[in-house]
């Protein structure tokens, strides 16, 4: 195998992105924004619709969505008990899952998530999991990789 070198400017390109912190949220960011941009123009959000975010992470996303669509009932379940913990005492109806199948006791109109499948180990199973706790029966693929459930 060869090994490429690589040239110094071009280390000093691309320098930013590498030591940036913000690199991952700024990727992320985008495919928020992607998420918001297809429930702004398929739906018509109201007081009785329902959402759940699988994987919030820091809940960016859920944030947002729940300040520009007040009336919704949002959902969010995460795998990490720290940002489960931030976020409820922040007064957001999140809950810790344990399994990739975790129960659903409630139907929902969309259900998103931001680069969450490659962390799936039986996707396609997950997938039917999630189809089934939804309202109606569609599922769209998003920008970027992404799927979204509604």
């Amino acid at each position: 195998m060869k090994n490429i070198d690589i040239q110094s400017d071009d280390t000093k390109k691309y320098e930013y992105i590498i030591h940036t912190k913000n690199y991952k949220k700024n990727i992320l960011l985008t495919k928020y924004n992607q998420i918001i941009e297809y429930i702004d123009s398929n739906f018509t959000v109201t007081s009785n619709m329902s959402f759940l975010e699988i994987g919030f992470n820091d809940g960016l996303l859920f944030k947002s969505l729940q300040k520009k669509y007040p009336k919704a009932k949002f959902i969010g379940v995460e795998v990490r008990q720290s940002c489960v913990d931030n976020m409820v005492k922040q007064g957001f109806d999140c809950r810790l899952i344990t399994n990739e199948l975790f129960p659903i006791d409630e139907k929902f109109d969309v259900i998103y998530g931001a680069s969450v499948l490659h962390h799936i180990s039986k996707p396609f199973d997950f997938i039917k999991h999630l189809f089934n706790a939804l309202n109606y029966n569609k599922i769209t693929r998003g920008g970027g990789g992404d799927t979204y459930f509604c």
